[in-house]
């Protein structure tokens, strides 16, 4: 079975082997509120179909539920797509985010240098709802590398474009009390948000416990 179904998409032509994606992937998308596993086979289909904004939201969705459960190769083929455009440069404000996850990524495995690279070109550029979330990262990248006042410089900022700020007194605590319970109670929360709140979410949650350290 699986070398007749190989012999005959090999056959198929590219425009019709895009048209039997396109079908499944739209056959998928209904089915997925009822069983998110199918969200990966959903956005496996919509990329071979079409670079299309759909086909990036749900390549981006994949790569941000296999990240949560730190699936990182799959997670990484995800966001590339995102982050080439689809392939096709396509223009869409989930380009930018996922040039930032695939810098979480990298954090992920270990490879705080590159992420920090990769994170401090990315900055400048970010759009203003989008920053916080990448001092977030850079602040923790420089946490492990031991640079700690680039660490503290950047959890201020953050805090501070959140709408919040630490004592001068208070880093790198061993440490401030208050600080541990908002540590905790924006990581049980942490699961339960999603979208532009979740992130500001997550933000706050890095950037506190870093103090708390």
């Amino acid at each position: 079975h699986a070398g007749v179904r190989d012999s005959f998409y090999a056959a198929a032509d590219p425009d019709m082997r895009r048209a039997l994606h396109r079908d499944i992937a739209r056959s998928l998308k209904g089915r997925v509120s009822d069983d998110p596993e199918l969200l990966f086979d959903a956005a496996y289909h919509f990329m071979r179909a079409d670079a299309d904004e759909e086909a990036l939201s749900f390549a981006f969705a994949a790569g941000e539920t296999a990240l949560g459960v730190f699936a990182l190769d799959s997670a990484e083929e995800f966001f590339s797509f995102c982050a080439s455009g689809g392939g096709t440069g396509l223009p869409s404000p989930l380009v930018f985010r996922a040039k930032v996850m695939l810098c979480a990524i990298l954090l992920a495995r270990g490879s705080s240098s590159e992420a920090i690279a990769k994170l401090e070109d990315l900055l400048p550029r970010s759009p203003k709802d989008e920053a916080h979330e990448i001092l977030a990262y850079l602040s923790l990248a420089y946490y492990r590398t031991g640079d700690m006042p680039r660490c503290e410089d950047l959890t201020r900022r953050g805090l501070r474009l959140l709408g919040e700020d630490i004592p001068r007194f208070a880093f790198p605590a061993t440490a401030l009390q208050a600080a541990r319970l908002l540590t905790a109670r924006l990581f049980r929360r942490r699961g339960r948000l999603s979208g532009q709140r979740g992130r500001r979410e997550r933000a706050l949650s890095s950037f506190w416990e870093n103090v708390a350290r």
